[in-house]
């Protein structure tokens, strides 16, 4: 997709409003170069932080919320687990996903190895085996939650039940926040954390780290990044992942008042 700095879409003919710690700027359209032209509008700025003090507020938990559906396991054979979870090789390897309420555990680790045999057949439910067309109503609950452990086991034989579905999701934006956090080195808005949480959710951490949207970000350029972002997206993701990225871009540039 060839797109000029502030398109979000190349049938745009202005660029997207952006705003600084100071000022706020509307798009007024492109020089015959494609540089973008902009003018402050007297809208005061959103209040800017340091990214380490931003977790995601409600709002943005809606924002992603909305991202989630229950995905069954033809996408856990693609590597992706949910709307987001990329498997680790140990995931993909042992066929499991294990975790306790803070954070993923590796599943190749000797005590979840000693969990994983111990709970073998509720993991793996051999009555199962041969089946084409599961009835997503009426399947085994293919995890296992260990209490006295703190750990929770789940079966990548089988679809994903919606409660360590949502559980693997919680994970994985409390991960991203992580990353955003320790990555991302100037000042942003309450709504720009949140969709950077987004797209960190999207991205391997060192996809994220290396993007050059991040690293024009990072340079404290506002207005480059959703662009940029776009741009490198376009080549890796599919269709519908895409469509996330450009919501996630147009979060990112709302400016109230901004025409």
């Amino acid at each position: 997709m060839t797109t000029y700095i502030g398109q979000l879409d190349d049938l745009d003919v202005k660029p997207a409003p952006y705003q600084t710690p100071k000022t706020v700027f509307a798009g007024t359209g492109y020089t015959a170069e494609g540089v973008p032209q902009y003018k402050k509008i007297s809208v005061k700025p959103e209040t800017f932080y340091d990214p380490v003090t931003l977790t995601l507020n409600d709002e943005g938990d809606e924002v992603l919320d909305n991202m989630f559906d229950f995905f069954p396991l033809d996408l856990a054979n693609r590597g992706v687990v949910g709307f987001s979870h990329k498997l680790t090789e140990s995931e993909k390897r042992e066929k499991v996903i294990a975790y306790n309420k803070n954070s993923f555990l590796d599943p190749s680790s000797n005590k979840i190895q000693e969990l994983i045999l111990k709970y073998k057949d509720i993991l793996v439910p051999t009555s199962t085996f041969g089946l084409i067309n599961f009835d997503l109503n009426n399947i085994p609950q293919s995890f296992i939650k260990i209490k006295k452990e703190d750990i929770t086991l789940v079966s990548l034989i089988l679809p994903i039940m919606p409660t360590p579905s949502r559980e693997i999701f919680q994970l994985d934006k409390n991960k991203a926040q992580q990353t955003v956090q320790k990555n991302v080195k100037t000042l942003l808005t309450q709504r720009m954390f949140n969709s950077l949480v987004g797209c960190a959710m999207l991205l391997t951490e060192s996809d994220f780290v290396a993007s050059q949207g991040i690293q024009s970000l990072n340079k404290g350029i506002y207005n480059e990044f959703p662009t940029l972002l776009l741009r490198e997206v376009d080549e890796i993701v599919n269709s519908q992942e895409y469509t996330y990225f450009y919501n996630l871009m147009k979060y990112y540039t709302f400016v109230n008042s901004a025409s």
